[in-house]
């Protein structure tokens, strides 16, 4: 599951998901990070039970953090993708790859939703979902 953590002003300089992964014994993924002294967004990947991640959810919300659940981040027109890989080289995950058969293979999961791959893409076949 992803989640986009949202620091407001007051909870920036808190150890808010430090605690979160020692309160509740998990492994979070840090997949992006924007954060200054006003403000802070994470994108973060966990590994756990439906409960589990309520769980945390609650808690988060509770130290003052807007938790926001992230589903699908592209969208592919498969009609007019020509599997030139154009988007393969430049996505920072390696969400993008080429199947045996040489057409690309998108790895939704793995996707920071950066849009590396929207810029590259010379016939705009991939569209970034907010």
């Amino acid at each position: 599951m992803r989640l986009k953590l949202i620091y407001s002003r007051a909870e920036v300089e808190k150890p808010i998901l430090a605690d979160a992964i020692l309160r509740f014994k998990l492994p979070i993924n840090i997949l992006e990070a924007n954060v200054n002294a006003t403000k802070g967004e994470l994108i973060v990947s966990i590994e756990a039970s439906e409960e589990t991640i309520e769980e945390l959810i609650l808690y988060l919300v509770g130290r003052g953090l807007k938790v926001e659940r992230l589903t699908r981040r592209l969208r592919v027109d498969e009609g007019r993708c020509m599997n030139c890989g154009a988007c393969v080289s430049p996505c920072p995950v390696k969400a993008i790859s080429f199947r045996p058969d040489w057409t690309v293979r998108f790895e939704e999961e793995k996707c920071i939703g950066c849009g590396a791959c929207v810029k590259a893409c010379p016939v705009a076949a991939i569209e970034l979902l907010r």
